[in-house]
């Protein structure tokens, strides 16, 4: 069986082929160093025995019959046998292991590979490998607990723009989490100091701050047997959805989760003999419910939740705190304990301020007030006709895509987030959702996004290219297919992917490179356009899959902490392909630092095929393998 193309020094063994390349690489080296010892030693008697002659003690003939030319005689036979042997060992363990694939049967797919490494010391992983890969900011351990400030592949920065003078430690490029090998998600979300993923049998796992006690924690299963199928996190809770259509609401910490169990009458964690508890029950913590109905999909911010109703396709919305009533993000009237909250954390009456006009009124923001779990309820947002299929969240406004194709945006609109084409003091909040206008839009929009004061959109649009209906008719390729993505709100970071840095963005601008995109479909025989998928947005930062498998990974926005996946630190205003993944020989370790990925195969950006994810959040990047 030949070796796998691409690659002239890998092959996949097994255990046994593994064994046996050790044993033999063993016999080679302690065959190297015999033959050493043995002819320094012919060396030492050849050298004292010309020392001899030039002194005039003894004589070639002599020296014949003397201690010392026995040494010299037995020295050289014995040196000479173990010569040969040493070049018969290097010579063997070549040739059985260029036999070793046709020897030995190949591993199967699912079976664990061995662990092969580069010369850097880094792990080889297999290209199309299920597991998870993450980038940019290590501050929390949320890219891996387990690795250094001094591994090559950290870059460690003084000073960041929060201000804070510790060394921040920086991934440069896309690690691969081993501890996750070969794990398929249902999700992944990144949070502000943690992450929370639910693997394929729907176990919550979750690390980070509140959950990596130490460095070197790996991620920890919080809630078992769940049968989870989304995740959220906001500002101090983690909101888990399961299949049933529940939406639980669990603290963020592993203390306040234990503290909750241990108080809690039902529930608890899950007994499993003989090795005791592993993870708690999702029937432990409180449950948001929507009246009559189960809950079919969420979005989760930092102060609200918006949900869907699985029966009436409607959207419901409930607000963490004082800050996510105030926003508008609820697209509905307050209800008592909100009202309380947002009249507990308004700031006093400035009454020298009450006597300006509407347009110097100063804006004070609400802060943060935690609303007890309790009082949090999910009430109906008005003014959605149609079923809604998806939902979005921002820090303080929320996104409705209707199933006919329609965009909705309410809440706060500081930086034209909502995209109504205008932007004024008399807009900053709006309560009731509005629709989107999409300049010269002509097709559905498919997909939305929402992060901080930023949204995205995707649209398709389709037109026929045949002047009349009967060439249309004849030409079934006729028929061209555009996809395009809209950025709206604040782009100073690059979020709004036009090549600008713009602070407020109220009416939606293209997003180039991403946008417009065509690509030749064997399968249909036809210049195709290239669909963004997965197409993700951070509160700084933006990412989308784009076009068929095998397809690019763009980026664009802030790279402060190598969150844009290029190896640079720096602003993106345009989509940019990521650099590749480390699959084969992962990172080759310059003088100074790491020099970037290397795969052996040509291509110099990120592509991925099959069911790949991406997930951003706050300063860092990843994608998954999602499971069925």
């Amino acid at each position: 069986m030949p070796r796998p193309t691409g690659s002239s020094t890998f092959t996949r063994r097994t255990a046994s082929s593994d064994l046996l390349f050790l044993s033999q690489r063993a016999g080679r080296s302690a065959a190297s160093v015999l033959g050493f010892v043995f002819q320094f030693h012919l060396l030492i008697m050849f050298t004292r025995h010309i020392h001899l002659v030039r002194s005039g003690t003894t004589s070639v003939r002599g020296m014949a019959t003397s201690t010392t030319g026995h040494s010299y005689k037995a020295a050289t036979v014995v040196g000479a046998a173990i010569t040969a042997a040493a070049c018969a060992a290097y010579l063997a363990p070549a040739a059985s292991m260029d036999a070793a694939p046709d020897a030995v049967p190949e591993a199967s797919p699912d079976s664990e590979l061995p662990k092969s490494y580069d010369t850097t010391g880094l792990h080889v992983d297999t290209k199309g490998r299920p597991g998870l890969y993450l980038w940019g900011t290590n501050t929390h351990d949320v890219v891996d607990p387990s690795l250094a400030d001094s591994d090559p592949a950290v870059a460690l920065v003084t000073g960041n723009a929060n201000g804070a003078t510790a060394p921040t430690p920086l991934v440069k490029y896309p690690r691969r989490l081993r501890v996750l090998d070969d794990v398929k998600f249902r999700d992944v979300v990144i949070g502000a100091n943690s992450i929370a993923a639910i693997d394929a049998d729907g176990n919550v796992l979750q690390w980070g701050i509140g959950h990596s006690d130490s460095k070197g924690d790996a991620p920890k299963k919080s809630i078992v047997d769940a049968d989870a199928v989304k995740v959220g996190l906001a500002n101090d809770k983690l909101l888990v959805l399961t299949r049933s259509g529940a939406l639980h609401v669990l603290p963020l910490s592993a203390r306040d989760q234990a503290a909750h169990i241990a108080a809690a009458p039902t529930g608890g964690r899950r007994w499993y003999w003989p090795f005791g508890t592993t993870g708690a029950g999702i029937a432990a913590f409180p449950a948001l419910a929507i009246p009559g109905e189960s809950i079919a999909d969420m979005a989760v911010a930092p102060d609200h939740v918006v949900a869907i109703g699985s029966r009436t396709g409607q959207v419901y919305s409930a607000a963490f705190s004082a800050q996510g009533a105030a926003s508008g993000a609820l697209g509905r009237g307050l209800s008592d304990a909100e009202s309380q909250a947002v009249s507990a954390g308004s700031p006093p009456v400035d009454e020298r301020a009450a006597s300006l006009p509407a347009w110097a009124q100063p804006v004070t923001p609400i802060p943060i007030k935690n609303m007890p779990v309790a009082t949090i309820e999910l009430r109906q947002v008005q003014g959605l006709a149609a079923p809604v299929a998806r939902v979005a969240a921002g820090r303080g406004h929320s996104l409705a895509l209707l199933t006919d194709g329609r965009a909705f945006s309410w809440g706060s609109n500081s930086h034209g987030q909502l995209g109504l084409g205008d932007w004024s003091r008399s807009n900053q909040v709006v309560s009731t959702p509005t629709e989107i206008r999409l300049p010269n839009r002509r097709g559905p929009v498919t997909q939305i996004a929402a992060c901080g004061d930023a949204t995205l959109l995707a649209t398709t649009t389709t037109t026929n290219t045949a002047t009349t209906t009967a060439a249309a008719a004849a030409n079934t390729n006729s028929t061209v297919t555009t996809h395009e993505v809209w950025a709206m709100g604040n782009g100073l970071p690059g979020t709004l992917g036009n090549g600008l840095f713009t602070h407020v963005q109220p009416s939606p601008v293209r997003v180039r490179n991403v946008s417009g995109m065509v690509e030749y479909s064997e399968a249909a025989r036809a210049v195709v356009g290239g669909a963004p998928r997965s197409m993700v947005l951070a509160p700084t930062h933006a990412a989308c899959i784009l076009g068929m498998a095998p397809a690019t990974v763009y980026t664009w926005g802030s790279g402060a902490e190598y969150a844009t996946g290029n190896g640079r630190r720096g602003y993106v205003a345009v989509p940019t392909p990521a650099t590749p993944l480390p699959w084969r020989f992962g990172f080759r370790a310059a003088s100074k630092g790491v020099a970037g990925p290397e795969n052996g195969d040509g291509v110099a950006q990120m592509v991925v095929d099959g069911d790949v994810q991406l997930v951003v959040g706050p300063g860092v990047s990843g994608l998954y393998w999602r499971a069925n």
